[in-house]
């Protein structure tokens, strides 16, 4: 009973934000999360018993600088690297979390410091007050009108480090940043040659690549062997998806000519749209279709020849770590119309479609199958890891470099670089 009083107190409060992964029963979960809260509260308690309490008092002594906020396991794979070399250079940070199961909170390292900040509006507010002066977040939309996370007041340098290789966030979703961390040269130039990208424009850009593909590139050779006659079907959500764009009859076509279909839905489809995905379902069950609704695509990435996407940046992913070719299927810009990525799609974003494969407008679909076809037999990976060079900064070595980044920050007196 105590803890199920102590778990109401942890009830979400309502986050005006877009959060990536899926939930569970709302009960389930409520119980979860008390019990999980108590066990982590009580684990400087088990420290000391267990002999670790001087671990503890060393990592006090540190002068922290640099703070690193995840919303949660969602975005290990972003941070993993990032974590990795400033344990490895010995730099002393704090690692601050919303979610009791972020792997990060299992690292015992004297030069790391985690917490869990707890559950809805308690939490947020303590992640507004964090103190150190330097601190890196992938989130969105923090310190922005109407997010239940404010900009902390003694963060001199705010710092955005993106998790998939365009930036597809809500106009205006980073104005509260200092820094944002970018990809390649390319997306730098198109927010300066944008007159629709003010904000982005004062922003100190860095290019120092994407430690997420530190992390794709380190599970890629744990999977199973590529299946030649298997097609992956990704999809956003809302209106910037291909399944709310061009529907299901695409996808019987692929089905009737003989290949196997995954069908992956984006994992904020079930918690925006999970009627529309039951639909999808219905109209395909008489289909043979394998629906991956897992958070880690990276099974299905492994097992595809070729992969059918829209605006996710899946097909980065794909062409770039697994070297295999992507379909794009054309989502006019009026659907992503309050997305910044609709301001720089028509410049680099479409020259690295038709690189790593083809695009595909309305009405063309019907060619489905041909184009599939022609498209494998067209794509030479040896080309794909070329390309990856112009498009990708410091390929599985970006925690290092932003790494780097966060030391060169905290070594000025006012969190910035000199």
């Amino acid at each position: 009973m105590f803890i199920f009083l102590l778990a109401l107190l942890f009830i979400p409060a309502s986050a005006h934000a877009y959060l990536d992964p899926g939930t569970g029963t709302v009960l389930l979960n409520l119980i979860i999360a008390g019990i999980a809260a108590v066990v982590y509260s009580l684990k400087g308690f088990f420290l000391k018993l267990m002999g670790k309490g001087n671990e503890i008092q060393q990592k006090e002594s540190f002068d922290y600088k640099i703070a690193i906020l995840s919303e949660g396991k969602q975005y290990w794979s972003t941070f993993k690297s990032v974590i990795e070399a400033l344990i490895e250079m010995k730099i002393p940070f704090k690692y601050y979390t919303l979610d009791v199961e972020d792997p990060a909170l299992l690292i015992e390292n004297d030069f790391m410091k985690s917490r869990f900040l707890g559950y809805g509006g308690w939490a947020y507010n303590k992640a507004g007050r964090i103190e150190e002066e330097v601190l890196l977040c992938t989130t969105p939309n923090i310190g922005t009108q109407g997010y239940p996370v404010k900009r902390p007041d003694r963060v001199k340098k705010l710092i955005h480090v993106l998790h998939s290789v365009q930036i597809v966030y809500k106009s205006g979703g980073l104005d509260a940043y200092d820094t944002v961390i970018l990809v390649n040269d390319m997306q730098k130039k198109a927010i300066l040659n944008n007159r629709d990208q003010s904000e982005l424009k004062n922003k100190d850009l860095q290019i120092l690549g994407l430690p997420y593909f530190d992390y794709l590139k380190e599970i890629k050779s744990f999977k199973t062997p590529v299946s030649s006659d298997t097609i992956l079907i990704a999809s956003s959500w809302g209106s910037k998806g291909l399944l709310n764009s061009y529907g299901t009859d695409f996808i019987k076509k692929i089905v009737k000519a003989g290949s196997k279909v995954i069908v992956r839905p984006h994992p904020q489809s079930r918690i925006s749209e999970p009627e529309l995905i039951k639909l999808y379902k219905k109209q395909l069950e008489q289909y043979d279709v394998i629906w991956d609704e897992t958070i880690d695509p990276s099974v299905s990435m492994n097992e595809a020849a070729l992969l059918i996407t829209d605006t996710s940046s899946i097909k980065y992913d794909f062409a770039f770590v697994y070297e295999k070719p992507v379909i794009t299927l054309n989502i006019p810009l009026e659907s992503i119309k309050d997305f910044d990525t609709s301001n720089l799609s028509a410049s680099w974003i479409t020259e690295v479609e038709k690189n790593i494969g083809c695009i595909i407008h309305k009405g063309e679909e019907n060619d489905i199958v041909n184009r599939i076809k022609e498209t494998l037999s067209s794509c030479d990976p040896e080309y794909l890891k070329r390309y990856r060079e112009n498009i990708v900064a410091n390929y599985g070595g970006a925690g290092k470099a932003v790494a780097e980044y966060l030391k060169l920050c905290a070594a000025t007196d006012e969190g910035g670089v000199k």
